[in-house]
């Protein structure tokens, strides 16, 4: 006989039935941890990936809004001509406020716009001026709060107060000759 057979007669046969007991939990805990680690980190990548892109749009949400300050500056700031380029200024701006504004946001612009362009306070500008500041305070409300100040205590007429502020040295709102 040779060496080989000798040491296999001499080694028992293990007994499988009595080791799966044994093995099995084993493998289950290891091929659990791996499908736990996979999923973590398919949701480390997915929530990076969500953040990324939020930053992303937050950039193209402040682009959007400071369009449509520079945009409502003109119209309460700007001469005649600056307020015909304006319009076009505007309808841009509209569109990109379709992707990148809140849905308040936009739905307060619609009403200024509405006001805008009624045939009503076409006629009747005193009105159309007191009415405009209002929702032009709205529309700035609205956008403090998609930027990240949903608390905020701030009233619409005091952010549009701030807004139009053109103070001179004597203290005196130019603009709408009111004191501060």
């Amino acid at each position: 006989m040779d060496y080989f057979a000798t040491i296999l007669a001499v080694t028992p046969v293990p007994d499988w039935a009595s080791l799966l007991p044994l093995i099995i939990p084993s493998i289950i805990s290891i091929l659990l941890s791996a499908v736990i680690a996979v999923l973590a980190y398919l949701l480390r990548s997915d929530r990076e990936h969500n953040r990324e892109i939020e930053r992303q749009l937050s950039d193209k949400k402040y682009d959007t809004y400071k369009a449509l300050l520079d945009g409502f500056e003109v119209i309460l700031h700007g001469d005649e001509s600056q307020r015909k380029d304006n319009i076009a200024h505007l309808n841009d701006m509209g569109r990109n406020l379709l992707f990148y504004g809140s849905d308040a946001v936009i739905e307060s612009y619609q009403v200024y716009l509405r006001l805008a362009t009624s045939e009503e306070m076409s006629q009747n500008l005193a009105k159309f001026d007191e009415t405009a500041e209002k929702l032009i305070g709205n529309i700035l409300l609205n956008i403090r709060r998609d930027m990240g100040n949903k608390k905020t205590k701030m009233k619409s007429r005091d952010l549009f107060y701030q807004f139009d502020l053109v103070i001179e040295r004597t203290g005196l709102d130019v603009i709408n000759n009111k004191q501060p």
